[in-house]
């Protein structure tokens, strides 16, 4: 009899040390909806005036929605910047962009004003360059269209 027991002994010992396979933890649980239905706010006692269902399950509700919508607007969004990079890399390695822009300086306002070194000069009858006197047909004063006559000054 001992000798059975050793034997069973000795064979349970050597199964605990065969080699088999690596030890692998759990992944980690995630639930796709909430784990506590917002209908248990439904009867709560301390909701108020307003009741269980407008204090607690509906803005729960409406919660839940909204966060939803959200995640799939980040999830759209992230595909379209994946799209887009994987556009911008096929560019990129074909070399068809070209260059685009012209050279930058800084502080440069020369096009905003008319100068004699950029040849904008302009020989006008007052002498003053870049200015044109008013063209006026005859030697008279000429009034705006729609204005009163009366009580107007004279334009000479």
């Amino acid at each position: 009899m001992k000798s059975l027991s050793a034997v069973i002994g000795g064979l349970f010992l050597g199964l605990a040390f065969l080699p088999g396979q690596p030890a692998r933890a759990q992944a980690r649980y995630t639930p796709q909806t909430p784990s506590i239905s917002p209908w248990l706010n439904l009867y709560d006692r301390r909701s108020g005036p307003l009741g269980g269902y407008l204090s607690g399950t509906q803005p729960r509700i409406q919660l839940n929605r909204t966060l939803n919508q959200q995640q799939t607007t980040i999830d759209r969004q992230r595909t379209d910047i994946q799209t887009l990079g994987q556009q911008l890399s096929t560019v990129e390695q074909d070399g068809a962009g070209a260059p685009t822009g012209v050279g930058a300086t800084f502080m440069n306002l020369s096009h905003y004003f008319q100068s004699s070194a950029r040849g904008n000069r302009r020989a006008t009858a007052s002498g003053t360059p870049g200015v044109r006197p008013p063209a006026h047909t005859s030697g008279t004063a000429t009034r705006p269209r729609g204005m009163p006559s009366r009580g107007m000054p004279s334009m000479r």
